[in-house]
Formats: structure tokens, sequence, C-alpha cells
């Protein structure tokens, strides 16, 4: 999530948990076991993740010595059009690294006929809800999910603690805590809005914190909408904290956000799991805590949108389906998912918690804690309320857009459909 033009449905999966990418020339960069014509080919996006991704390929190995991976890893920015070229062209990889949504269910996944069903080939039973959701489409299992996100508030610990605050439980909480930050000379809050990304995960919170898990699938089915009176309010709580954002926010980009954030020059943004390694690179000492967005009045726990920020396909077209397949599940597995947890950020499994006590570890824990909310991003009824934001949604700044009518943006970009 850190693009700074604006993104697409799409480019922002890519980008969502992590740094935006580094620009790295793709090809293949390693192999684990060795390379081998008779190896599986696995493709990456993230170069920024290599390293990571390596040390996770050599376990994989090691429990599975007699198949190997060759893995490419490619620029972030031109991935899907490089993934698409080459499963029209019979050029793709056996296993190919995917977002949670059109790769999935889009027209380079499950509708476009490229991946390969993996019913009973994952562990559904032990993965996180929500991520078990997303990786389903059309009564089939299609996806190993490998690394997750969590989008929730980070805010500064040290600022809190001196003012006397603690996180919020209800809405009108978060509005006094930003009134009194404010009365003391603390800008409450980053709010990035050039591309209108954070203004959309703060409405997503905003809106999934009023509908809950069933909710959120009467919305997919079309049995509710995000105009339905009872949700107009998370819209207007867009603009009834917009006096708390910081200054010029309308132009700034979210990578400027980011770094206000980590220098200390704010006290809350909404943020992903894996920001927190961006805000430690900016600041090494940032004193950072991390909460759900509060419900409406306290009548239950703060929530965190959860989604896929990387999973695993098989393309359909390989002639070595059962190799990649193994290599595909393992990543769903105790061990893989440890490691994610350890070297990238947040696993899909549940029962997966951080083994240090570093700073990292204590907060990567805390934010496990937080309950999740499915991310709209991961479902085709759903996934191009961001793109609709961002075209059509800045107006509830200017003036231009009421809440009623920001809902409706966001509304008439939802498709319903039964429920796979």
């Amino acid at each position: 999530m850190s693009e700074t033009r604006e993104l697409g449905r799409r480019q922002v999966l890519y980008g969502l948990a992590g740094l935006a990418a580094t620009g790295m020339v793709g090809g293949l960069a390693g192999c684990a076991g060795g390379t081998s014509a008779d190896a599986v080919t696995a493709w990456s996006y993230r170069p920024e993740y290599r390293a990571a991704i390596e040390k996770i390929l050599a376990a994989f190995t090691k429990a599975n010595p007699k198949v190997k991976v060759d893995m490419s890893y490619k620029p972030t920015a031109q991935y899907q059009t490089l993934l698409k070229t080459a499963l029209v062209g019979k050029t793709a990889p056996d296993a190919i690294a995917t977002s949670g949504a059109n790769g999935i269910w889009g027209d380079i996944g499950a509708d476009g006929g490229y991946i390969l069903p993996l019913d009973g080939k994952i562990p559904l039973q032990d993965l996180r809800p929500a991520v078990a959701k997303a990786i389903q489409y059309q009564g089939h299992t299609y996806a190993a999910p490998a690394q997750i996100f969590k989008i929730g508030v980070y805010y500064q610990r040290q600022t809190f603690a001196k003012y006397g605050l603690t996180p919020p439980k209800t809405w009108n909480d978060l509005l006094t805590i930003s009134r009194t930050l404010s009365a003391k000379g603390v800008t409450p809050w980053a709010m990035p809005a050039q591309d209108m990304i954070i203004p959309f995960f703060l409405y997503h919170l905003a809106a999934d914190s009023i509908l809950g898990s069933d909710g959120f699938e009467q919305v997919r089915t079309g049995q509710r909408k995000l105009t339905d009176p009872d949700l107009l309010p998370a819209a207007k709580l867009l603009t009834d904290l917009s006096r708390y954002y910081n200054k010029g926010y309308q132009a700034v980009a979210y990578t400027e956000g980011k770094a206000l954030f980590a220098q200390g020059r704010v006290a809350m943004i909404v943020g992903g799991s894996s920001d927190y390694a961006g805000y430690a690179e900016i600041n090494p000492k940032l004193d950072a805590g991390f909460f759900g967005f509060p419900t409406p009045t306290g009548d239950g726990p703060g929530i965190a949108v959860t989604g896929l920020s990387m999973a695993y396909v098989v393309n359909k077209s390989s002639t070595r389906k059962d190799f990649a397949t193994t290599f595909v599940s393992w990543l769903a597995g105790a061990e893989a998912q440890q490691l994610i947890l350890d070297e990238l950020g947040l696993p899909a499994r549940r029962g997966i918690v951080p083994q240090g006590t570093d700073t990292r570890s204590q907060l990567m824990n805390s934010i496990l804690q937080v309950p999740e909310a499915p991310s709209w991003l991961d479902f085709p009824d759903t996934g191009d309320i961001l793109t609709a934001v961002q075209k059509n949604g800045a107006g509830i700044f200017t003036g231009k857009l009421s809440p009623a009518q920001f809902a409706k943006v966001a509304q008439d970009a939802v498709k319903p459909r039964p429920k796979s």
C-alpha cells in the first residue's frame, strides 16, 4: 500500500503488506536444492523478499529432498503483465505467487481456467477463517496462503502514555482521543489521501466494525447495502475525523504519511502488519503499538481487516503438477508458516506465534490477537470497491460528495452473487 500514484485493486494487493517494489530486475534468482531441468519452476513478486524466501525454500528442500524448486523473482510493478503474458503463451511457471484476488478468481486465475483446484490439499480447518474463505471459489480450494496482512491502527505508545490515553473501545473514544491530542498541539492522524488508499481502509474498517462477519456476507450476496442507513455512519466518520488529519492531507502520498508517523510527527495511522518494517527503517527507535478498529458502541472487540498478502497456486498446464502441489501445499503447513512469521510477516495458519521477545515479535503477537474482518479485496463481489473509491470518492473531503453519496460510490462497485 505504499504506491504513490493511483493504483487499481490488483496493484494494491500485490503491495499491501510490504514495501513498494524496489525495481530489481527479475530472472532466475535462486534454486532450492540446485538448478535442475526437472525442478518445479516458481515465480514470486516482491524481489525485496528474496533472502527470506530463500530460507523458506531451503527448509522445504530439507523436508522434501526429492522436489527441487527454481524460484524466479519478478519486479512487483510488472508482475501481473509478465504473468498474464506467460500464461497466454504457455510459458508460465509450475507454481505461481499471487495476491488474494485476481490470481485466484479472476482472468488469470480460475475464471481464466489457468489454475488447478487444490481440494483436499490445503488444511482449511487450520487456517485463519478469513483467509480460508479467500482461497475458495465456486466450491473449490485454489490456493495455499503464505503471508497474510492485517490492517488496523498504529499509534505512538509514548504519546498516548504522555497524555494518559489508551486504545479506544468505541468510536466516541476514537474522536475523544483525536480531540485531546489536537488540543495538546499533537497532530492526531496521518491520512495521506492522494490516492485514497488509506481513506478507503479507514472506511473499510469502520464499515466492518458495524457489519461484523455475518454482515459482510450479506453485503456480498446483496442482502445488505453499504447505503443502508445503519452503515452510513462509516462514511460520515471519514469527515468527522478529517479536522484531525495532517495538514494538506488531500495532496499527501502514502509514503509521506508513513514517514510522518515513523518520525513521530503524528499520533496514529491506518496501517498494515508489514508496514512496521518500513516505519522501523525510517526510525529504528520507534515505539509503536497497534489496535483493532473499535465498534461504534463498544459492544465487541476491535477488528483488523485481514486478507491475503501472498498465496501460491498451481499452473493447470504444468507438467509437474504433483511436485508443484507438494511445494504449494507445504507453504500452508506449520513449519513454513513459522518461517513466514519469523522472516516475512504474518502467517495464514492459526496457532503460529512469534518465538522471540524483541520489539517486532511483541508487536506481531499483539497484531495476531486482534479479531479479523475479511478483506473486501479478496472477493470478486467486493473487490472493485477500492478502485471505485479511488476514482470517484475523493469528493467526500472537498464537500462534493456527502457521506451518503460516498457510500453509493462504494455500493455501486459491489457485484452481489451467490456465496461460493
